[in-house]
């Protein structure tokens, strides 16, 4: 993508980058394991994504989504899961490029769902323009990965906790430990005034 459209140039750089250095590091004579890994959902994800969601959902009102979006695919990891990949990993003594993540792929509206959420669709350009995406809805901007586990399955015996078994988990810390909301809160105000319109 241009320079120019920041958010997508980043994160296409933020990709290209480790896939660079992963080939650089395979031309060398260095013995190399891989974990390639979605997006991570923990109690401890320093960013916030599923918190600021679960913030959005207690405080009533609905989640944006960008309206034209494709269903994008929705195959993250489990914090806990990806320690265990790292420990079993280590203990075989594997080598090679092992893909990490759940089995179970969900859409977006499974996602909201699942959470208690009411979407309210707006175009996306609409979203970007006013500086909503992906705060508003980081499970919907479109640099998600949905990676085939199949080989570290096979190869290593990796196991994973289901989508709604993890969520719940997550929702329960969200209640045990509530924190104050983060960055991608602060222009909620600005959502719900979109979204009444």
């Amino acid at each position: 993508p241009p320079a120019a459209n920041t958010f997508d140039f980043n994160n296409w750089s933020y990709g290209i980058h480790k896939r660079n250095a992963e080939d650089a590091l395979r031309a060398s004579s260095i013995p190399l394991t891989v974990l390639r890994l979605p997006m991570i959902n923990s109690e401890r994800d320093h960013y916030f994504r599923l918190r600021n969601y679960l913030t959005r959902v207690a405080d009533g009102g609905p989640i944006l989504i960008p309206a034209e979006q494709p269903q994008l695919p929705l195959r993250h990891v489990y914090g806990p899961d990806v320690v265990r990949a790292v420990m079993r990993t280590i203990e075989a003594q594997a080598t090679g490029a092992f893909n990490v993540g759940q089995d179970d792929t969900w859409t977006i509206d499974q996602f909201l769902t699942h959470i208690g959420a009411t979407p309210a669709r707006i175009p996306a350009a609409t979203l970007w323009s006013h500086g909503l995406m992906p705060q508003c809805s980081p499970f919907s901007e479109p640099w998600m990965s949905a990676l085939d586990n199949t080989l570290g399955k096979q190869t290593l015996g990796l196991t994973y906790t289901p989508f709604a078994e993890a969520l719940n988990h997550l929702i329960e810390d969200f209640h045990r430990t509530p924190s104050d909301p983060r960055a991608g809160y602060a222009q909620r105000p600005q959502e719900l005034a979109l979204a009444s319109q």
